[in-house]
This record gives C-alpha cells, sequence and structure tokens, in this order.
C-alpha cells in the first residue's frame, strides 16, 4: 500500500472515531486553575464567546455547521428541501456514545445551582417553553457539540432564552448534543418556577470534567 494511501486511511478512521465519541477532549489536560471558575459564572472575563460547531448527523443528514441549534436547522432545511424535522423521531441520550453517556451521568455531573445567583446581578432567567423546546431539537441529533477552551458557545437561543455550553479548560471539547440536553432538564426539574401564568427557569449544571450548561436570558436572540 503507498504511504499516501495508508494516511488517509488512518485520516479516515480518526475522524470516524471522533464523530462516534461520545466526549472528545482534544489538547492538554486541564489546569486547578481552570477548575476554580466560581460556581455562578459562566466563565473568568479573560474568556470568550464562540459559535457552537456540531458535527454528526440529524436523520440521514450530515451536520458540519455552526450556530446554535436552530440557526443548524434552519440551515439544514435551506441546504434538504424535503427536510422535515417533525418526522424525525428523538434520539435517546446514549445514542451519541451508547452507554458510555449513561455511566458519565452518574460518574461526572456535579453541582447545580439556581437563579438567582449572588455576584451576578446581569443573570435573568429564560422563559421555559422556549428552553423545553431546545431540549426537543437537541434530541433530534445524533451529534457532537464542540466547544473551545475558556470559551461559551450557545447551543440554543431563541426569544431571549437561552441554553450555553461553557470550558472552563483549556482543552477543545466535543460533547454529545443530547447529553447536553439532559443538564438542561435537570435544570428545569430543580429550578423552573411562575410568575403570574408565566413559567421562568435560570440554572447552572457543572460536570467534574470542567465545562457548565447556563440557562438563562439572553437578549442576543
Amino acid at each position: 500500500m503507498h504511504l499516501t494511501t495508508l494516511s488517509s486511511h488512518i485520516l479516515f478512521l480518526t475522524l470516524t472515531i471522533l464523530s462516534l465519541a461520545s466526549y472528545a477532549v482534544l489538547a492538554t489536560p486541564a489546569l486547578a486553575e481552570d477548575l476554580q471558575v466560581v460556581h455562578g459564572q459562566t466563565l473568568s472575563p479573560r474568556y470568550k464567546y464562540e459559535p457552537l460547531r456540531m458535527t454528526g448527523t440529524i436523520g440521514d443528514i450530515t451536520l458540519n455547521h455552526t450556530g446554535t441549534i436552530e440557526e443548524i436547522l434552519a440551515k439544514v432545511a435551506d441546504e434538504n428541501p424535503s427536510f422535515k424535522l417533525e418526522e424525525l423521531d428523538s434520539t435517546s441520550t446514549g445514542a451519541a456514545g451508547g452507554q458510555s453517556i449513561a455511566s458519565r451521568d452518574k460518574q461526572t455531573k456535579s453541582d447545580l445551582a439556581c437563579y438567582p445567583f449572588p455576584g451576578q446581578p446581569d443573570w435573568r432567567a429564560a422563559e421555559v417553553r422556549y428552553i423545553d423546546d431546545g431540549i426537543a431539537y437537541l434530541k433530534k441529533v445524533t451529534a457532537l457539540c464542540w466547544v473551545n477552551g475558556h470559551a461559551c458557545s450557545r447551543i440554543s437561543c431563541s426569544y431571549k432564552s437561552a441554553i450555553t455550553l461553557c470550558n472552563v479548560t483549556p482543552n477543545t471539547m466535543g460533547l454529545s448534543c443530547t447529553y447536553m440536553a439532559s443538564y438542561v432538564q435537570d435544570i428545569l426539574n430543580r429550578c423552573a418556577y411562575s410568575v403570574g401564568l408565566m413559567r421562568l427557569v435560570g440554572g447552572q449544571a457543572w460536570d467534574t470534567d470542567g465545562y457548565n450548561v447556563n440557562v438563562m436570558r439572553d437578549t442576543s436572540c
């Protein structure tokens, strides 16, 4: 076999493994100081927001897109005129990695805090109905949500109600989008409340691997 052919096979195998994994981390181990970001804040001021990258599939369509899940679904619909989201079944929590997701649930989910947070006056609660929509959309994909080190990415954002994924380590992480939805559901289950006829929710769920999932009001969408 020629060297170039062998290299191509190795590259293809590597990309395939990454796309099927429920959890992927690239680069160096996390530093202790990275894991000491105060709970109740997404990232320290030196960190940044970056567009989410999603790789995987929705139905039989390959995903390699950037943006929130709402933006990605709109792009998929533009690229595939016959695409109908409502005809797709929801993905089970373990679909993007089998039993590894179930075991990670017990091993690495850690703190969960509800809005309001002391020292975080800028946080506001989101509307439950739009966060529910975000969860439903994330359950339609078999994909990884990629977030760079020391960055936050909006997974879902509509009607000023956002789900963000924040990475406090220096590593680039690829995390099961459906599994990220399970953190959001945890926040809904514990933190939702009523104001008159409106249901609101705000909260933050942490994982010991150095990332957190946040539900909040976000005026960018």
